[in-house]
């Protein structure tokens, strides 16, 4: 078992489990053929069966920040590992859409 960023287990993906392997490569066709909706909806359903599905999150994520919509991207996002989150942020700017991020620390004086 891995362990989520929120300190939950997350469960593991049964790849012998055939209608959710099925479920999830139709979302990413859905996703390749620009059918964001249709993707989004399938992986925030499989999500529900599956929460913190890495593949899901990515769908859910990406298809909601091209169809705009920062707050669900943002869900989406934050349930991510740092790597992803990192790689979303950087797809997603493209769309005008950012994510929140850790406070900037102490800055040393420059020279003069």
């Amino acid at each position: 078992d891995r362990l989520r960023a929120s300190g939950a287990v997350q469960p593991a993906i049964d790849p012998d489990d055939p209608e959710l392997v099925s479920a999830m490569t139709e979302s990413n066709k859905a996703y390749d053929r620009g059918d964001y909706e249709g993707a989004r909806a399938l992986a925030i359903k499989l999500l529900g069966k599956e929460p913190g599905n890495v593949r899901m999150l990515r769908v859910a994520v990406s298809s909601s920040c091209i169809m705009g919509d920062a707050d669900l991207a943002t869900k989406y996002w934050a349930q991510l590992p740092a790597a992803d989150q990192a790689q979303m942020s950087i797809r997603c700017s493209r769309y005008q859409v950012s994510f929140p991020t850790a406070a900037p620390g102490p800055t040393m004086p420059t020279e003069k």
